[in-house]
């Protein structure tokens, strides 16, 4: 398991469902967490 840096445009996409990016973010985020990756957000 590690620690995981996602990209601004990568955090809007899984935040707005209108984004271009969503699905490709959600995918991403969903191997990452089935990898047992960890994507800390910062305050």
């Amino acid at each position: 398991m590690s620690d995981v840096v996602l990209d601004a445009n990568v955090i809007v996409g899984l935040l707005d469902e209108g984004d271009s990016l969503n699905e490709r973010a959600t995918e991403l985020f969903g191997k990452l967490d089935a990898a047992g990756h960890r994507q800390p957000l910062l305050p």
